[in-house]
């Protein structure tokens, strides 16, 4: 059986998939409220500053995961690494090698945000 904490982070994921290319913290709110009626909404304002790779708050919260980026207008989309550059766990950027060429490199970012959006909880 799954820790309650468990499950809201799979209907998290579920929620985020959910969404448009680009959503409202509001539009994530109504996905999870629909997805688990009742949720939190200070956990739910939580996981959207952990998982956004460019905020800088998500350091001071617990198993942060990259899945969502803010835009310049406040909007947020699902965090792609070759469109949005690589992030540290304190939401700040951080510069990749160049080694390797650059189609190789896109290669494998975009195997990686397949797997990523593809592979769901069991």
């Amino acid at each position: 059986m799954l820790a309650h904490d468990d499950v809201q982070r799979d209907h998290w994921l579920e929620a985020v998939l959910d969404q448009p290319p680009e959503f409202s913290e509001e539009a994530l709110y109504a996905s999870c409220e629909r997805h688990l009626p009742g949720i939190d909404p200070l956990w739910v304002r939580g996981r959207i500053t952990a998982d956004t790779v460019n905020d800088p708050g998500r350091r001071h919260l617990p198993h942060p995961r990259d899945l969502l980026f803010r835009r310049p207008d406040g909007l947020l989309e699902r965090y792609v690494p070759s469109k949005h550059g690589s992030w540290s766990a304190a939401g700040t950027p951080v510069l990749v090698s160049m080694s390797g060429s650059a189609i190789e490199r896109l290669r494998e970012e975009e195997q990686a945000e397949r797997a990523w959006f593809t592979r769901r909880a069991g």
